[in-house]
């Protein structure tokens, strides 16, 4: 059996299979005609480190002078003992080098031309996108959908906080917290946008259908009715992430897969327990006062926060308030 071009064989004689001690003798050879195998290179490991090699020659400056190094484990592919002409010899099968394992040569602007260069960067104007690479239609369009998804919740989260904002109404807290979370939302549809472009793809938006623009609940009220929603939208969004992502694994897209996941699930699944949170605690106050102490609170620590500080005008400077 020849060895490949890229390995070389080592033979050594054995005074017996028992023997600790190796001949001082090392010789090249292309192979033996037959060979017993080992039953596995870690045995053939510990053999060599058991016995005494410090006699051998240092072929191919493999052999250092501490017994433990002599044979590095990375260098060993095979052994095995081999008869030849009758006495026992110990067989190790090393790699020339690791940069051309097989024979291998790498030549990439040979594999470019092979595959085509204007497979790889269509021509000019032709209008197709030069970086686009394995980015099927499926997830291009499954992406503009969350873009668009993502507008129209902050589009939605922004006729709540004018709600709230109203003289009437006054519930300054919630109008905070709506209007942070529809800018978020919206630096989330860009953020998405700016994917859809690194990846090659067109963003397409689509049209926002007219808000709702009266909020009031005669049996919830309207904190309680409002925060309801937004927990609805929520879960909507989450569950559409989800599927988008699971859309990817299918496609084998594990980094567009790692970018839903990362970028946008899990703060969402932080964000829908959060709202949940704030539904549970409206329905324990209910209506009138205890609806008026919660988005007093709410609306202290959020402006600690420098949450929603887009509310802030002039005339709320005029009633003394920040």
């Amino acid at each position: 059996m020849a060895a490949p071009a890229s390995l070389m064989r080592i033979v050594f004689p054995l005074l017996s299979r028992n023997s600790s001690n190796f001949l001082r003798s090392g010789v090249l050879l292309n192979g033996p005609p037959s060979f017993w195998q080992l039953e596995s290179v870690s045995k053939f490991s510990t053999l060599v480190r058991s016995s005494n090699l410090s006699g051998l020659p240092k072929a191919n400056k493999l052999w250092t002078n501490e017994a433990a190094e002599l044979i590095p484990e990375r260098l060993v592919t095979s052994c095995a003992l081999a008869a030849i002409s009758g006495r026992p010899k110990i067989e190790l099968v090393l790699e020339r080098g690791a940069h051309n394992e097989a024979g291998k040569v790498y030549d990439v602007l040979s594999e470019v031309n092979s595959v085509g260069l204007e497979n790889l960067v269509p021509a000019d104007g032709t209008k197709e996108s030069i970086v686009r690479q394995e980015w099927p239609s499926k997830l291009e369009s499954g992406l503009n959908d969350m873009i668009n998804v993502s507008y129209s919740i902050s589009y939605a989260l922004h006729a709540l906080s004018s709600y709230c904002s109203r003289d009437y109404v006054s519930l300054r807290g919630l109008a905070r917290w709506y209007i942070d979370r529809s800018n978020r939302e919206r630096a989330d549809a860009l953020e998405l946008s700016r994917y859809q472009s690194l990846r090659g793809g067109k963003t397409m938006l689509c049209p926002i259908g007219e808000s709702q623009t009266d909020f009031d609940h005669d049996q919830k009220g309207d904190a309680l009715y409002t925060m309801e929603l937004v927990l609805a939208m929520y879960k909507l969004q989450e569950q559409k992430f989800r599927d988008l992502a699971r859309l990817a694994d299918e496609e084998g897209d594990q980094e567009f897969s790692d970018f839903i996941t990362d970028s946008f699930l899990s703060h969402l699944t932080v964000l829908v327990k959060k709202t949940a949170g704030y539904v549970a605690q409206l329905r324990r106050v209910g209506k009138g006062h205890g609806t008026w102490h919660f988005d007093h609170y709410l609306h202290k620590k959020l402006e600690g926060d420098h949450v929603g500080d887009e509310l802030r005008t002039g005339l709320h400077e005029l009633e003394g308030t920040k």
